[in-house]
């Protein structure tokens, strides 16, 4: 048999262990009512947040750089279409000698082509891309076209059957079709085989916008 003392600590545990069953029934059924709600509110203002800067960062990013196909370096036509690419369907700005030629659209591929007319001399053009955002690309990097209209020179002289000449510097020269060494300052010669009797040589000067100049000489021998 349990002695008094025994029985009066037997009692008192079995008080606290009700107790702390009553105490976590009801700390569960608060967490239940109050807590899950609560969990789950502060999981959307989470997800929400989060779509939140993701829909601000892609606003906050600028289009790509446009490239230009440079198919030129000079021309001799003064007006002429200038292409490249950028992001698909963006409006894209091209501006010549830093003024705006105004805006198109570029197709699903990115591709985008403008017809310009070209000023006498040096053209730079450059081009940004504009979003639907309204963002504006970084400019591109520089086309340089240089319109040349006028014809190059060309001197031609015969010394003891040997055609020497001159042209401008940066133009290519061709005697009846052979291409001649030019040196850095436009100069040329050529001593060529002879035939008995006349021999007719053709002498082409072309400048880098592709203008041509031709001379017509004839050699005894």
């Amino acid at each position: 048999m349990y002695s008094r003392l025994e029985r009066k600590y037997t009692s008192r545990d079995q008080r606290k262990a009700v107790i702390l069953i009553i105490g976590s029934l009801i700390i569960a059924a608060v967490l239940l009512i109050y807590g899950l709600p609560l969990v789950f509110n502060l999981t959307g203002a989470i997800s929400n947040l989060n779509r939140k800067s993701t829909v601000e960062t892609t606003k906050t990013i600028a289009p790509n750089i446009p490239i230009f196909f440079q198919n030129y370096a000079a021309t001799f036509s003064a007006t002429i279409k200038i292409a490249g690419t950028a992001d698909p369907n963006a409006t894209i700005e091209i501006f010549q000698n830093g003024v705006s030629l105004g805006t198109n659209k570029a197709d699903d591929t990115g591709k985008f082509l403008q017809t310009v007319d070209l000023e006498k001399g040096q053209n730079i053009f450059t081009a940004v891309a504009i979003n639907d955002n309204g963002q504006k690309s970084e400019p591109s990097e520089s086309y340089f076209i240089k319109l040349i209209t006028t014809k190059p020179k060309l001197d031609v002289l015969i010394n003891d059957k040997t055609i020497t000449g001159q042209t401008d510097q940066g133009n290519s020269v061709a005697i009846n079709d052979r291409l001649i060494i030019v040196d850095k300052d436009g100069k040329f010669s050529l001593t060529p085989n002879l035939a008995s009797g006349e021999n007719k040589f053709l002498i082409v000067a072309v400048d880098p916008a592709g203008n041509q100049t031709k001379k017509e000489l004839t050699i005894q021998n």
